[in-house]
C-alpha cells in the first residue's frame, strides 16, 4: 500500500482545502523511519483488534492494515475521512466518522480485548485517555504519540510538578513507560511543542465499575484546589470530620496535600467512598 511523501502530503493538503492547525491538533507525522519505529515498538500481533485516533492521511493507518485482525480508525475531519474511505479498501478496516471524545468505545469493542496506537490529537489527548479509563473499556495496551507536556503529567510522581489527578488516574490503571522523545521536524506541519512516543500496558488488577467511579470522584475532588490541604478539598465527598478520620485511618497527616500521595493511597481512599 503506497505511503504518501512529504511532497504528496503538502499537494494532498493544498488539494482538499485542509488548513492543519491546533483546534484539531493536526500534525501529520511524515517521517518514514519514525512511522517504522512505531509500528515495530508497537509489534501488533495478527489477533490484535486495534484503534487509532485521528488517522488523518493514513501514514500510520497504511502501516497497520493487514497486520492486524481489525483496525478502527476514528476521524472527525470530513475531508479526511472522504479520502481515507477512497484510499484504504480491506475488509479488516473499519472507518468511522465521529468525535473521539463522544464515542462509546464499550460498545464498538463489546467486551473484546483491543489496542489503541495512535498519533492522538493533542487538543483531545487527556480527556481522551480519561475517557477510556472512564467508560471501563480499558484496552490491553496503547502505543501513543502524544505532546511531550502531556506524557510528563502521565509518567509523573508525587511532589513533581507536573503531578496530578491525570498522573494518578493513568497510572493506577497502566504501567508507563516514555520510550523517546520526537522532535518536531518529524510532522508537518511541525507542531510548537515537543512530542513523546510512550507505551501503557494494563495492569493485572483493576478496580470494578464502582470502584472506578469513586475513583474518579475522589481523585478529581483532591486537585480541584492544589493549594488547599487534601482533607479540605475531600469535604467535597466526605464531611469534614469524616475525611480528617480516613487520613488518620491510613496513616495521613490531616495536614498533606493531594500531590505527596502515590497512587495506591488514592485506591485507599476511594473505598471509604464506596461505604459513605
Amino acid at each position: 500500500m503506497k505511503i504518501i511523501t512529504k511532497t504528496e502530503l503538502m499537494l494532498l493538503i493544498a488539494k482538499l482545502g485542509l488548513r492543519p492547525g491546533k483546534f484539531l491538533g493536526q500534525n501529520f507525522m511524515i517521517d518514514e523511519n519514525m512511522l517504522d519505529f512505531i509500528v515495530r515498538t508497537a509489534a501488533p500481533a495478527p489477533s490484535d483488534c486495534v484503534l487509532e485516533v485521528g488517522p488523518g492521511f493514513g501514514a500510520l493507518t497504511k502501516r497497520l492494515v493487514g497486520k492486524v485482525s481489525e483496525l478502527y480508525a476514528v476521524e472527525l475531519d470530513i475531508k479526511l475521512f472522504s479520502y481515507l474511505q477512497s484510499e484504504i479498501a480491506d475488509p479488516s478496516f473499519h472507518l468511522i466518522r465521529g468525535n473521539a471524545l463522544k464515542m462509546d468505545i464499550k460498545a464498538l469493542f463489546g467486551g473484546r480485548e483491543f489496542r489503541i496506537i495512535s498519533n492522538l490529537p493533542y487538543a483531545i489527548s487527556t480527556p481522551f485517555v480519561l475517557n477510556v479509563i472512564e467508560s471501563g473499556a480499558i484496552p490491553s495496551g496503547m502505543h501513543l504519540v502524544l505532546q511531550e507536556e502531556t506524557a510528563d503529567r502521565f509518567c509523573a510522581m508525587p511532589r513533581e510538578p507536573d503531578y496530578g489527578a491525570s498522573s494518578v488516574l493513568v497510572q493506577i490503571f497502566f504501567e508507563i513507560e516514555k520510550i523517546r522523545r520526537i522532535p518536531p521536524e518529524v510532522f508537518h506541519p511541525a507542531p510548537e511543542v515537543g512530542s513523546a512516543f510512550v507505551s501503557f500496558s494494563r495492569r493485572a488488577v483493576l478496580p470494578g465499575d464502582d470502584g472506578r467511579r469513586n475513583l474518579f470522584r475522589v481523585v478529581k475532588a483532591a486537585f480541584s484546589r492544589r493549594r488547599k490541604m487534601l482533607a479540605n478539598n475531600l469535604s467535597a465527598i466526605f464531611a469534614k470530620d469524616k475525611a480528617v478520620d480516613i487520613l488518620r485511618q491510613l496513616s495521613l497527616s490531616p495536614n498533606v496535600r493531594a500531590e505527596e500521595l502515590p497512587p495506591g493511597k488514592y485506591m485507599e481512599i476511594a473505598k471509604f467512598a464506596e461505604l459513605s
